[in-house]
């Protein structure tokens, strides 16, 4: 269901929990947790949440995407929710975290005044998991295509023989073969 969502007006982002955390090549970095509800407009609007985990450089990216958006240009939204600096030293101290959270806390409260962010592609990119969504698309599309792909490749490869493959295409019209 989270899959297919398309964010809603009634969208809200809060800042759920702070923690310094490892990337794979163990260094470190601060994760934000976000804490995500929407209402699914049905007959009983039924209300959904869910969490996601990020890091400051893809909020800021989110943030300067919305200032690009030209959806959001055409319609003359001024954002005036103030979006923390980045910082090119990564800064591990509680205060400066803590103060950091206060910011970005202030900023998603800010972006809940304009619907047409709240709608914007920014939004969907930063609070639908990637791993869930339309980064792949499957390389035959029609209405009754899956999302990904259901036709399988088999390759024989060195260590083993009718490895099972997916071939995907990525958003940037890529085609991806991944072992499955």
């Amino acid at each position: 269901m989270l899959a297919s969502h398309q964010p809603t007006t009634n969208l809200t982002i809060r800042i759920w929990d702070v923690y310094r955390d490892f990337d794979s090549k163990s260094n470190p970095y601060v994760a934000y947790v976000l804490r995500i509800r929407d209402e699914i407009i049905t007959n009983n609007n039924q209300r959904i949440e869910w969490t996601i985990k990020t890091r400051f450089s893809r909020l800021h990216s989110f943030h300067r995407a919305i200032q690009r958006d030209k959806m959001l240009k055409n319609k003359n939204v001024k954002i005036v929710a103030q979006f923390p600096a980045k910082s090119f030293i990564t800064k591990m101290d509680a205060p400066y975290i803590a103060e950091r959270k206060k910011q970005l806390i202030a900023y998603f409260n800010t972006l809940h005044r304009y619907p047409d962010v709240l709608l914007s592609q920014a939004v969907y990119e930063l609070v639908i998991p990637p791993a869930l969504i339309g980064k792949y698309q499957p390389i035959i599309s029609n209405t009754n295509t899956p999302s990904i792909s259901e036709e399988h490749m088999y390759k024989n490869t060195e260590n083993t023989k009718n490895v099972k493959y997916k071939s995907l295409r990525h958003k940037s019209d890529k085609i991806i073969t991944l072992k499955i």
